[in-house]
This record gives structure tokens, sequence and C-alpha cells, in this order.
């Protein structure tokens, strides 16, 4: 009887309830208002000062926040008597990820199958589209330049005939489809002097329509024009098949076929003049290889480390020196990245080659004194970010 008519009447009882609700709104604010809202406690690290980058020993100061050459490498050890330069990984087979992008060359072509030359002696191969069923000679062409994108990398046991154990056997499936390379990319990252991959998808009288499989953009809405085609171009027809060693200069046009290509222009939109197409190059490898990426440009755009591309020409600083190469910051000091001492071997003197090349001496820290470098990207990726 007392829960169902407490004393008091109504009013005693609004007046109960407001007051708990007041006790718990006091309660929520003070917990919110902590840093840590779910005990709240202060967060001791908050009132931490950040660490300041010094220099030590091979170490010549960075502010990204990255690790050391972007994950791609054994960090510094510090013993009683001495100090550990860092140790740089080179990619292997077991690195390779569904999605890494690669810089290669393509080695052999046939109907089903492309052979195509990796960076540390890996091999892979291209497998031809079930779906559009066109062959790969005219797709891509021996001697070509191309960035791939790993598709899965699998290894199985396989028996011979000349061994009775089985044998493992490695394969490395790759593509260079638009659609799997050109992932992450939306519109507003293009600008102009990009490059793009892009697959021509018909040859018209003026030019080719290009499909870049770019979110936001139609398909029919990147043209090539002739005239923008930097070099020698051959026209296939249908029915012709090329598979002769490509000429750096010489460029095939057919249904199918797969180029980078430069953004020429983006679309307008002003009281004089309105376009909705996007314009683009054909330039060579070599040409493309000598454009330096504008970091400001590029940062502007909303890229990431998943757009960059395998062959760009970027400046990089050198920040410390490793046991096996250099490491560098990149991009306004964004990203961290590794040099194997395998690719420096352009820099190393004639002199001293016969007696340093095949020793661990850190010869580089003598030739690559200051800090600007201009290098290529060999493989872009989460993990391992090794540049050329």
């Amino acid at each position: 009887m007392e829960e169902s008519f407490p004393r008091g009447g109504v009013e005693r009882v609004q007046k109960q309830v407001q007051e708990t609700k007041e006790k718990d709104t006091k309660k929520f604010r003070k917990r919110a208002n902590s840093k840590d809202f779910l005990f709240g406690k202060d967060d001791p690290s908050h009132f931490k000062k950040p660490r300041k980058s010094g220099d030590s020993d091979g170490q010549l100061g960075a502010s990204s926040s990255l690790p050391l050459g972007g994950g791609a490498v054994l960090q510094p050890t510090q013993t009683t008597n001495s100090k550990k330069p860092a140790f740089i990984e080179s990619i292997s087979f077991q690195k390779l990820a569904k999605g890494t992008k690669l810089l290669g060359i393509v080695r052999e072509v046939s109907e089903e199958y492309a052979v195509v030359t990796l960076p540390s002696m890996l091999t892979g191969f291209i497998r031809q589209d079930a779906k559009s069923g066109i062959s790969l000679r005219r797709v891509v062409s021996v001697g070509q330049f191309l960035p791939v994108v790993v598709v899965k990398a699998t290894s199985e046991s396989v028996k011979t005939k000349n061994s009775s154990k089985p044998q493992m056997k490695r394969r490395i499936e790759l593509s260079v489809s638009p659609s799997l390379f050109n992932n992450g990319l939306s519109s507003d990252m293009l600008h102009a002097g990009m490059t793009i991959r892009g697959k021509i998808r018909s040859v018209e009288d003026h030019g080719c329509i290009i499909d870049m499989n770019v979110s936001g953009i139609a398909g029919s809405s990147c043209f090539l024009k002739y005239e923008n085609i930097k070099g020698e171009y051959k026209i296939l027809s249908d029915d012709e098949d090329e598979d002769e060693e490509v000429n750096d200069a010489t460029f095939k046009l057919n249904k199918g076929r797969v180029y980078d290509f430069t953004v020429a222009s983006l679309p307008v939109k002003s009281k004089k003049e309105s376009t909705s197409i996007i314009q683009v190059k054909l330039e060579s490898a070599k040409a493309r290889s000598k454009r330096i990426i504008n970091p400001a440009t590029h940062l502007a755009s909303n890229h990431s480390i998943r757009t960059l591309c395998p062959g760009m020409l970027i400046n990089v600083d050198v920040e410390h020196f490793a046991r096996n190469g250099l490491c560098v910051t990149l991009l306004g000091n964004v990203y961290r990245g590794a040099i194997d001492s395998a690719h420096l071997g352009g820099y190393l003197p004639e002199e001293d080659f016969k007696n340093k090349a095949a020793t661990s001496e850190m010869w580089w820290k003598n030739v690559f004194v200051g800090k600007n470098r201009r290098v290529s990207i060999l493989f872009p990726c989460g993990y391992l970010r090794n540049m050329k």
C-alpha cells in the first residue's frame, strides 16, 4: 500500500525523481570532462611533452611520426659499448601481400600468360582475363615498363620427374587492370600532370576512349587525342596481333591495351567554358620517369600511401645511415622509406668498386653527404617502402 499510495502525494514523488536526475547529470558531466571517460581519470600521457628527435649515431634527425624506414627496417640497437645502425629488410616472397604494387618489366608475352620481372630477382605472371577473352599480346608488350599489383602469392609442392621428393614452387600472380591498380583513387584526387593507369575502351576517328575505373568518373569521360600521343603510334585492327618487342617511342592502339597515361586537363565549369571530359596524354616511360612529384600537390589532393605508384620520381631527405643502405623521409617528411645498398650501385666510386662492393663497409656514408636526393619508388605499401 505504501508503494502504491506514497505519503506526500504526487508532488513529493515528482520532487524525488527530479533530484535523482540532477545527481545523475552531475556525475555524467564529471566523467565527460575527464580525459578518461570510462573511469573518470586523467591520462598521465596527456601532460607529457612531445619528444624531440635528436641526432645520434647515424641519425640525421626527422619529424615523421612513422617508424624509421617506414616499417621496412630493423631498428637500431644499443649495446654497452656501441650502437648498431638499423638494418633494411629487402622485399621477399614472404612479404608479398595482396594489393602490393611493384615496378616490373614485361619479359615474355603469350596469348594466355605474360611473364614479368620484379625487383629483388623475383618473377611473376599475368593471367589472361577470362571475361574479356582478349589475348595478352593485345594488352601488354615485351620490354614494357609497367607497374603491377599482386593478386596472390602462393607456394605449393609439385612432383617432378627428376626427383622423387616433391619440390616447393612459388607463384606470384599479378594484374595490370586499372580496377585493381587505381583502387583507392577518386575523382577529387586527380590533378594535371598526374600519372594514372588506364585501358583503351575503343579506338575512334580522333582518338581513344580510356577506362580508368576511378570512383566518381564515368567510363566514357576520359579521352586521348592522337595529337596528345608523344611519339609514334600504330592502330591495330581487330584481327591483327603484335608480339614484337616494343619500341619506347612506339605505341600500339587497340581495344584492351593498357598504358600509364598522364592527366593533361580536368573538367572545367565556368561561364566562358564548360567541359566534362578528362584529357590525357600518352608519354614514354622515360619521359614519365623524369617528372618529379610535387609534395604540396600530392598531399593537397588527399593522397595516401595506397595511391603512391612505383616509378614515381621524388625528392627524399637522408635521415639515417643503415648497415645496408639509407633511411629517408619523403613528401615533406610525411612518409618514410628505405633504400637498399643493392640499389645504390650507381653511386659507388669506380676505384672502390672491387674493394668495397663485396664488403659490409658503409661506403655510402661518405657519398650521400647532405640531405636532398632524387629517387624512384620501387614498391610502396603499408609495411615496406623500399625505393631505388
